[in-house]
């Protein structure tokens, strides 16, 4: 999915989505803000030669399909044709792509595969459109295509950027463009930065900002572009179950070429196209593309496709999805909204009552009107009829009314696929719209549009989350969000000895320690079961459900690993550990594990935990001061421990490693890689990295005061630990 946004200054949302930004002044500003590093070396360059327009176009003629480009298989390698440069840590690859004499350009890749880090960018010659960045989200599989939304004009620009360290890990490859071709070849508007057909509609067409009251309805409708260079309209619609299935009503013509169904997992439905004005028309301010659908039904005789998108609609996308009608009285007066002629949104509207139409030689099964303002033209199709009541009672067959001129009002007529004969359809789940958009068959008559914010977000935990404390203390109420006004919700909890919970939601501690799941569970409108679960401590850390573990005997002056069994406190849990008078802490204060330097007597070793409830007294293990050590931090047996010469010091010293054999010099194989100086408190002074690999090295100690201090070195497997004591320097 990607998400296109229009604007000049900042970028909304961050989630599975592409943002597409207009830029005044591309090459001055290069857009640092959003990853474009601008154009400052000229790009290698792909040219896809001029097609003829005249034969192409009577082609679309012959084979009597509405198209605005012809599809062309290219063969179009980023990687090894575009141009590369290193700038820092990362790879950047250009590459421009021309259609000569191209009134618009999409690209379709059946390679995208990008890594975790990697950043694809799509933009126009001037930089006034972006589009990226384009992440591993989009990554695509095999047999699959990915396309770009339509760039007017004939050149885009692709920019790769990858760190050095990924980028073997990417795979891109363009299979195929679509080269637009101008149906009105008289049409110049050289402002079209969007869209396949901006500007193209006839005069008579109104924007859909004209007319006041739609602007819920019109946050359904949507602008398809097949990958064999066709276009449609169609609109999101609703289900009874109020979940945000992303169910897409069209025309089941638009889903065939020559009459051969499409692959419509290669197509892309783009929301939000309309002018931000009634007049003059100008661009949108924002735009909403998905990549893909699959087909849940469709039947020939109401000429009604229903598809699914592959991606589920974000909550904040400002969507809808449009109320809808099953009446067979026909709708007493009308309205369409429409992108015809692939143009920006248009508005179109019939004050008479409808009459019954057919589809094709199929009786009664389309509802008929004669538009009084507006009108329906070619990429039309699919697109919804609504009643005086807002609701979709068709989707658009065909326009009967003159093509030329398109606005000679009132012959003819518009014909739409009754929505009513298409919900029984063809009696099977595969030609009927009644078991998708009715699933528990309650045998509703309507239903109102909806902001996607407002439904659920998908079947089977539709989003649901409980709202209510990690910790209680002693008591709370909790809620289950995401549930519908009226749906009954049932708690429990998973342990009634330590917590009880009432039907409202409001659960008591009857222990004073431990771990309990807190479980919420009602059903969606169509019956579909759900459970939410949310896991909830009470009272303070249990301490008994702790064991520090680590060496009960010991050695003075030496290094050892303590830490501690994590038997259920979820997190955040503050921890603090104490250690006996004389031994250092050399890290971990804080966290479940720690490093130790004994001092010359015995203790405790003990670790507190705390939370908003408090705190309750530290669990602890008894150390005692072994004869014979030192026992050192590591358990290589060729390596001892470390050799810090001198010591005491006050100027640099020397840190070697120490072997079993030869007591003062370095293991055979072992070097010294980084070096940390650690003070009392567990905090690094000074840190050391090491190019020249060797088992001996020398550091600065200056700086540090007269202290005692633990020189830690790293192996490149394990740190080793010695003392150090600073004297006068």
């Amino acid at each position: 999915m990607k998400y296109v946004i229009l604007i000049s200054s900042y970028l909304l949302l961050s989630y599975n989505l592409i943002a597409q930004v207009s830029i005044n002044k591309f090459v001055e500003s290069k857009v640092s803000s959003h990853g474009i590093t601008g154009m400052k070396t000229l790009d290698t360059e792909v040219i896809i030669p001029e097609i003829d327009v005249g034969v192409v176009l009577k082609k679309w003629q012959s084979e009597k399909i509405s198209k605005f480009a012809e599809p062309i298989i290219v063969d179009i390698s980023p990687f090894e044709q575009g141009l590369w440069e290193t700038n820092g840590n990362q790879r950047i690859n250009r590459i421009k792509i021309t259609a000569k004499k191209a009134n618009s350009i999409a690209v379709y890749f059946d390679k995208l595969k990008l890594s975790n880090n990697a950043e694809l960018y799509i933009y126009n010659l001037d930089g006034t459109v972006i589009t990226g960045p384009i992440t591993k989200k989009e990554n695509i599989e095999k047999n699959i295509l990915w396309g770009s939304n339509v760039f007017g004009g004939s050149t885009i620009i692709l920019e790769f950027k990858t760190p050095i360290a990924e980028e073997k890990s990417n795979e891109l490859h363009i299979r195929k463009i679509l080269y637009g071709i101008n149906p009105k070849l008289s049409f110049s508007n050289k402002d079209s930065i969007m869209g396949p057909g901006f500007g193209l509609s006839s005069s008579c067409n109104i924007n859909v900002t004209c007319i006041p009251g739609w602007e819920q309805e019109r946050r359904a409708v949507a602008q398809v572009v097949d990958e064999g260079g066709g276009w449609c309209s169609a609109a999101l619609i609703m289900n009874t179950c109020n979940t945000n299935r992303p169910y897409i009503l069209t025309a089941n013509h638009c889903i065939f070429q020559n009459g051969n169904l499409i692959n419509t997992n290669n197509s892309t439905f783009e929301f939000l196209w309309f002018s931000s004005a009634c007049t003059p028309t100008t661009n949108t301010t924002s735009t909403l593309l998905f990549n893909g659908a699959v087909i849940r039904a469709r039947w020939e005789q109401s000429d009604f496709a229903l598809l699914e998108l592959n991606q589920t609609i974000p909550t904040n996308a400002n969507l809808t999805l449009l109320g809808w009608s099953r009446s067979t009285t026909p709708p007493s007066s009308s309205v369409g909204i429409h992108h015809p002629l692939g143009d920006i949104m248009k508005i179109s509207i019939e004050n008479n009552p409808a009459s019954i139409g057919n589809v094709r030689t199929f009786a009664n099964t389309a509802w008929r009107v004669v538009w009084d303002q507006g009108t329906a033209e070619g990429g039309s199709s699919g697109s919804p009829l609504f009643d005086i009541n807002h609701r979709v009672v068709g989707q658009l067959f065909s326009n009967t009314q003159p093509s030329s001129p398109p606005c000679n009002q009132p012959t003819g007529g518009t014909n739409y696929g009754r929505f009513d004969i298409s919900w029984a359809g063809g009696g099977t789940n595969s030609t009927r719209l009644s078991n998708w958009l009715d699933p528990s068959n309650s045998g509703v008559m309507t239903t109102n549009t909806t902001n996607v914010s407002a439904l659920f977000q998908s079947i089977g935990d539709l989003g649901m989350s409980i709202f209510g404390p990690d910790y209680l203390c002693s008591s709370a109420i909790y809620k289950l969000h995401g549930v519908p006004v009226g749906s009954p919700v049932t708690w429990s909890v998973s342990n009634p000895n330590i917590a009880t919970v009432t039907p409202s939601g409001y659960v008591t501690a009857t222990w004073g320690g431990g771990i309990f799941i807190l479980s919420a569970s009602t059903n969606d409108n169509c019956g579909t079961p759900i459970n939410v679960t949310k896991t909830i401590s009470i009272g303070a850390p249990n301490i008994s459900s702790y064991k520090v573990i680590g060496a009960g005997t010991v050695y003075a002056d030496a290094g050892y690993y303590y830490g501690v069994t994590s038997l259920g406190v979820p997190s955040p849990v503050n921890i603090t550990w104490i250690v006996p008078a004389g031994w250092t802490i050399m890290n971990g204060q804080g966290t479940e594990n720690i490093t130790i330097w004994t001092g010359s007597t015995g203790g405790s070793v003990t670790i507190l935990f705390d939370n908003v409830c408090g705190q309750q007294t530290g669990t602890y293990k008894t150390v005692v001061i072994g004869t014979g050590g030192p026992a050192p931090l590591s358990t290589d047996p060729s390596i001892t421990t470390l050799a810090v010469t001198p010591n005491p010091a006050s100027s640099n010293v020397t840190v070697s490693l120490v072997t079993n054999t030869t007591k003062m010099n370095s293991g055979a194989n072992a070097v010294i890689t980084e070096i940390k100086i650690i003070d009392k408190m567990g905090s690094v002074r000074k840190r050391f990295a090491f190019n020249n690999r060797s088992a001996s090295q020398l550091i600065d100690i200056s700086g540090l005061s007269l202290d005692t201090y633990v020189i830690q070195a790293f192996t490149g497997t394990k740190w080793l630990s010695a003392k150090l004591l600073i004297v006068n320097h």
